[in-house]
């Protein structure tokens, strides 16, 4: 008894799945393409949060001022988008990085192009008490995309960091003071 069986595909058949697989993958590739962009957005954020969190476990353990801001000449800049964000201890509190300062690190996003951020001071600063000076505020970080991505990270005066949200659901995150926080503008 001869059970052998044909295995093959005809030309019709193999024809019918090399259609069926590039509708799916023209439907499929852009809102992959949008889940990529935001998972990058998301990766960013997380990574400028640990920085708040590392900037305020530095200042507890060593019993020094920690300063996070963008850097320009050796001072705080208010462009938050410009350059790298550098962590340092700032010993005489007057937000510059003079020779006895220690930078502990920098931040630099990956991607920065088209990105955005903004937040309402030139630094966020921690004292050894775990306290942030002053008040904080959002930091808003904006991609741009279309639609934009857009996301918040609200810094406590206690250094608790938490996620913006839109609770009003006009489609836009609202500050830590319960106002909208829109993308600024280029």
């Amino acid at each position: 008894m001869n059970n052998a069986r044909n295995a093959g595909m005809t030309l019709t058949e193999l024809i019918t799945v090399l259609m069926t697989v590039s509708t799916l993958s023209a439907v499929a590739l852009p809102a992959l393409d949008d889940f990529f962009k935001r998972q990058l957005a998301l990766s960013e954020v997380t990574a400028l949060r640990q920085l708040v969190y590392q900037a305020r476990g530095h200042a507890i353990s060593s019993g020094v001022p920690a300063v996070l801001c963008p850097i320009s000449a050796n001072e705080c800049s208010t462009n938050w988008s410009e350059g790298k964000i550098t962590l340092f201890e700032d010993l005489n509190r007057n937000r510059t990085i003079d020779p006895n300062d220690k930078v502990l690190t920098h931040f630099q996003l990956q991607h920065a192009n088209g990105v955005k951020l903004d937040f309402p001071r030139s630094a966020i600063v921690f004292y050894p008490s775990g306290f942030a000076q002053g008040f904080t505020g959002s930091l808003l970080y904006c991609r741009d995309t279309e639609p934009p991505i857009t996301m918040s990270l609200i810094i406590s005066r206690v250094g608790r960091v938490r996620h913006g949200a839109d609770s009003n659901n006009d489609g836009i995150l609202e500050s830590a003071t319960g106002k909208n926080a829109p993308c600024p503008s280029a």
